[in-house]
């Protein structure tokens, strides 16, 4: 007889990665859908892949695009995903596509010459 491995912690049953995202230190709990984050995650990692060596304030954190994302959801004007990529524009160019877009400037990294406090 072959013997079985025990497992060191029984997962519980109806246990998501939700439930025990405390479990992964610099996680905080999602403020959106699961593939949402994801979407936004992987948007995240190819910017940063991409255009990082531009300058040091190009790089931008899933946490702000999560707020992007949530004030697009708001709005009435545009898509989140499109205000998302409004956001990640700016970031890389400097400058927005859509020169009546200002709503996001708070959310810009540290040293973005359009960055607002």
């Amino acid at each position: 007889m072959a013997k079985k491995k025990k497992i060191s912690k029984p997962v519980k049953k109806g246990s998501s990665f939700e439930d025990n995202y405390h479990l992964i230190p610099g996680l905080e709990k999602a403020k959106l859908p699961m593939i949402e984050t994801l979407k936004l995650q992987l948007k995240s990692d190819k910017f940063n892949a991409q255009y990082a060596y531009i300058n040091d304030y190009c790089m931008v954190h899933i946490l702000m695009l999560e707020e992007v994302y949530l004030r697009g959801s708001e709005s009435l004007i545009d898509s989140p995903q499109d205000r998302v990529d409004q956001f990640m524009y700016l970031v890389r160019s400097g400058k927005p596509l859509n020169p009546e877009y200002t709503q996001d400037f708070d959310l810009l990294p540290e040293g973005h010459p359009k960055r607002k406090i």
